[in-house]
């Protein structure tokens, strides 16, 4: 069996119908470093933006030649070259922005985590269901070319039936400067649902059960706990741990590392690097292209857009996402109450 990496495999391929306009709404430092750049490296159409900073939006427009700075919210969802909106704010306003474009008949890529409850993310899909337009959430990572490669090494039975998981984090985002200081569970929710939801997409399968607990760093700035660890049941003999050091104070404080253990084999990536390594003799190790920034931000764009094309369920929708929020919030559950967070399905 041929276990190679293959770049051309890994890189999200652009979608086969280019010409569905985009707009992007929210012209902040993860829509220009990111989105953009993904998606003006694949030929794709950014036809109008909209900030209520006017000015950021009259960069980002000049940046990246979008023909139209729209006046209002209203203005770029008239625009009938407009099919997908972008949203690519913080949460709050996001639900204004995402009932409007429902409304108009506009698709949807939503940045996550969608909600801070299930009942949000329940109406969010209920919402657009009702509305007919498809729903992609922007769970970006697992179109990373090393996430895309676990995948493939498990799918295709690599290491065999897979057993257990590990995926160990550390950053610092403890900038006074920066909004995440002041969003409540920042470091848990909205940037732990990155982990989370790539532990769900490697193992293929819904949590039966978490227990989590999260801690305070002495002199923090954020409001909200920096350090968690997890510990989540898949059931059927599967076991996931992952813990998320958000305030390491080095010089170069980011860091990952992932394992996938099965019963042929393991296959461990971080940020750049991949490793396979079977109990045949077999070893392999690359450095796939495609990195998590931009490259990966192309992924569910172009995925959404196939969807539309094809008339299916994105590959990430909001729906398929709500086992991902279950999750999350089931860790914060546990982390803030001390009990082990289980489901009866």
């Amino acid at each position: 069996m041929d276990w190679s990496v293959s770049d051309e495999r890994l890189a999200p391929q652009p979608p086969k119908d280019k010409s569905l306009g985009i707009a992007i709404v929210g012209c902040g430092e993860i829509a220009n470093i990111a989105h953009l750049p993904a998606y003006r490296a694949a030929g794709l159409r950014v036809v109008s933006c909209f900030d209520l900073d006017r000015q950021a939006a009259e960069r980002t427009a000049e940046k990246f030649e979008i023909d139209e700075v729209a006046e209002s919210l209203d203005t770029l969802l008239s625009n009938p070259e407009v099919a997908i909106v972008d949203i690519a704010i913080h949460m709050y306003g996001r639900r204004e922005v995402f009932r409007r474009a429902c409304e108009a008949g506009k698709h949807i890529l939503l940045q996550k985590p969608v909600a801070h409850t299930m009942e949000q993310a329940q109406e969010y899909v209920r919402r657009a269901r009702e509305s007919g337009v498809k729903y992609q959430v922007n769970q970006q990572a697992r179109w990373a070319g090393t996430h895309r490669q676990i995948k493939t090494w498990i799918e295709g039975g690599a290491i065999g039936r897979l057993n257990y998981l590990r995926l160990d984090m550390r950053g610092w985002q403890d900038d006074p400067e920066k909004w995440y200081v002041r969003q409540e569970n920042m470091t848990l929710v909205d940037h732990g649902i990155h982990y989370f939801d790539l532990l769900r997409y490697f193992s293929g399968k819904e949590a039966r059960r978490v227990a989590a607990m999260h801690a305070f760093v002495p002199g923090q700035l954020h409001i909200s706990p920096v350090i968690y660890a997890a510990i989540v049941d898949f059931g059927d003999g599967l076991i996931a741990e992952h813990n998320f050091n958000n305030k390491v104070m080095t010089d170069s404080p980011w860091d990952m590392c992932l394992y996938a253990d099965g019963e042929e084999g393991s296959a461990w990536c971080d940020f750049e690097r991949v490793r396979l390594e079977r109990r045949d003799g077999t070893r392999i190790e690359a450095k796939p292209t495609a990195k998590w920034f931009p490259d990966g931000f192309l992924g569910p764009m172009a995925d959404l857009m196939d969807a539309i094309a094809d008339d299916r369920e994105p590959a990430c929708s909001g729906e398929i996402n709500l086992g991902t929020m279950r999750l999350v919030l089931g860790a914060l559950e546990s982390a803030q109450q001390g009990i082990v967070r289980q489901w009866a399905d």
